[in-house]
């Protein structure tokens, strides 16, 4: 499954890479129960550093969406994958730390050639790369 699942639905694409390295490593038992996944830090410089905090309250659509585009220019993004572990629900959740860093820029198609002589179009798309952190 590693190759095809992209993270769950419904949270921006860091959190998605985030809830994918967690699930790699915890295993199936991450599906069967509650669990939430919230951007925790930023990369971010100049005025967006100031701008974010104080944004991301705002129930506004457009606001979400702006904001949304001015996370895709961090460098590196912390989320924390809280999840109960186990059975028993009632259980203390367990929170993993997850930093995703920018690690350069490949070239990729951005579909397949659907007819033989159709000419593929190539894009280059930033890399990234997710490591556990330390509580």
């Amino acid at each position: 499954m590693k190759p095809f699942y992209r993270g769950w639905a419904g949270i921006n694409r860091f959190e998605q890479m985030a809830e994918r390295e967690v699930w790699m490593s915890v295993g199936w038992d991450l599906f069967t129960h509650p669990r939430a996944v919230r951007t925790t830090r930023k990369e971010l410089i100049g005025p967006k550093q100031w701008l974010y905090p104080l944004l991301r309250w705002i129930p506004i659509t457009l606001v979400q969406i702006w904001l949304e585009r001015l996370i895709s220019t961090a460098r590196w993004v912390g989320v924390d994958v809280i999840y109960c572990a186990g059975d028993d629900a009632s259980r203390d959740l367990e929170r993993c730390r997850v930093r995703i860093e920018e690690m350069g820029e490949v070239t990729s198609a951005l579909r397949s050639a659907a007819q033989p002589s159709e000419k593929i179009t190539l894009k280059t798309v930033k890399q990234y790369r997710c490591r556990f952190m330390d509580e």
